[in-house]
């Protein structure tokens, strides 16, 4: 009887462990992924500035590109600053929808 109140016992605290650790693994991801997008943003984008192919692009890979500094006519030598967004449905972690972030500043013209 005992042996099994301990298998009851140990599921009870095993299952939200793993889903703890798959929770953690799968946002590592979305967040490696999102850092490498936004670097490639970041570099197409030095050369002539954000357009709206750079917006298209990350919303057919599931991205939110939001641009903060510098949106309006850029040109050679200014700073233009973007955020580049994804949202992550957890199992585990949280009950509410996590949006991982990733901010690049570049100067157009500068690559």
């Amino acid at each position: 009887m005992s042996n099994l109140f301990s298998y009851v016992l140990g599921f009870i605290f095993v299952i939200p462990i793993m889903l703890f650790g798959i929770d953690l693994i799968t946002l590592q991801s979305v967040s490696a992924g999102l850092e490498a997008y936004a670097t490639t943003i970041s570099l197409k984008a030095s050369t002539s500035g954000l357009n709206d192919r750079h917006y298209l692009e990350a919303e057919e890979e599931g991205y939110q590109l939001v641009c903060l500094v510098g949106c309006e006519y850029p040109q050679v030598g200014q700073i233009q600053s973007f955020v580049l967004q994804k949202s992550y449905t957890p199992l585990f972690i949280s009950n509410d929808i996590i949006t991982v972030t990733a901010k690049r500043t570049y100067v157009v013209g500068y690559y």
